[in-house]
């Protein structure tokens, strides 16, 4: 039973890592490897700013998940972030 778990729990832990390490060489490496390559801060700023909806998503995810507005779901979050992004514009 215990060498099962650790199996178990050996494995979540490389999966982790596998699925971290991409992240952690766009976030970290690429950065360094652009500016050797002679790209401005600017541009590697604009580069990064392009993932910002994806980190918004995975901040948005929780609440989605947990709050149902109305009964609804996600047809009334739907509605809410729309109205927010027209009144936002």
């Amino acid at each position: 039973m215990m060498r099962s778990l650790t199996a178990r729990q050996l494995a979540f832990g490389w999966l982790h890592f596998a699925l971290a390490l991409p992240s952690i060489y766009l976030l970290l490496g690429m950065p360094l490897v652009l500016r050797e390559q002679g790209w401005s801060g600017t541009q590697i700023g604009l580069l990064q700013l392009a993932g910002l909806p994806a980190v918004l998503k995975l901040v948005m995810a929780v609440p989605v998940e947990r709050c149902r507005l109305g009964g609804g779901g996600y047809r009334a979050w739907a509605g809410l972030l729309g109205l927010l992004l027209g009144l936002a514009f």
